[in-house]
């Protein structure tokens, strides 16, 4: 279970939690004044399979919904999560619905915040026999200094008959709105660099805590080379470190 947020992938969008923002792509050197832009498909794939997310937003521009295709190759079904806001634009929830067969699992996510509209607890539960019957797996807690909007800690819970053991603590140090350090226990820390475009995945992100998510800009990666459009949009990404190979597109759209 340590690292169940990455096999369910669902939506951490802290960006947009904290303030009723939409999910515009942040602004690109390239890009022109007054144009806005925001993802609707996400594609990781190699040459066994393809992974691909698709999203669907509301009239105010928070998402509404995505899909997860685990492989289009295979016919799997495709599993569908619905986002749930409260009447001042607060995501508290969301819920995946479709097969609960692997590769899939049912979840629900729920979201807590402090006296600031800061989210400061996410709860993940998952419906492992399909009886609908959602039980606590995960949470995480988050911490902040009051002078960015994304987490400098995170704590990881993980829960067995509603005990909760703790995992890790994550610490992060910022600099000019990116993760430049990530520090977890005795491990050693993380250095990251970034390139001056827009990450698409700042306000809808895909959970991996940390870097990918939290930054403003995208980490730089010396066997990960990163495709731009002229507007300076992130639109591909080749990861070639050995059998790990995989290739990431993002599709935008104007609106």
């Amino acid at each position: 279970m340590k690292h169940l947020l990455n096999i369910l992938l669902v939506i951490m969008a802290l960006a947009s939690l904290t303030a009723c923002e939409d999910h515009r792509v942040p602004q690109s050197p390239q890009t022109p004044q007054g144009v806005r832009y925001r993802m609707v498909k996400s594609e990781i794939f190699n040459f066994r399979s393809r992974h691909v997310r698709t999203f669907s937003y509301r009239p105010d521009g928070k998402l509404a919904s995505y899909t997860i295709d685990r492989n289009q190759t295979s016919g799997l079904p495709v599993q569908t999560v619905n986002l749930n806001y409260n009447d001042d634009g607060r995501l508290i929830s969301l819920q995946s619905t479709g097969p609960a067969t692997f590769p899939y699992v049912k979840f629900r996510q729920e979201y807590g915040y402090d006296d600031k509209g800061m989210v400061t607890i996410v709860n993940i539960l998952t419906d492992s026999d399909d009886s609908g019957n959602f039980k606590p797996v995960q949470s995480y807690r988050f911490s902040y200094d009051g002078t960015n909007k994304f987490p400098v800690s995170v704590s990881v819970f993980n829960i067995n008959d509603n005990t909760l053991t703790k995992d890790r603590d994550i610490f992060y140090t910022y600099q000019n709105g990116n993760i430049i350090e990530q520090k977890s226990g005795s491990d050693t820390p993380q250095q990251y660099s970034y390139d001056d475009k827009p990450n698409p995945y700042n306000q809808l992100s895909m959970i991996e805590i940390g870097p990918e998510v939290f930054s403003k800009n995208n980490v730089q990666i010396s066997f990960r080379p990163a495709t731009y459009n002229s507007d300076g949009l992130l639109i591909e990404r080749n990861n070639s470190s050995g059998a790990t190979f995989y290739q990431e597109r993002i599709a935008y759209e104007t609106w």
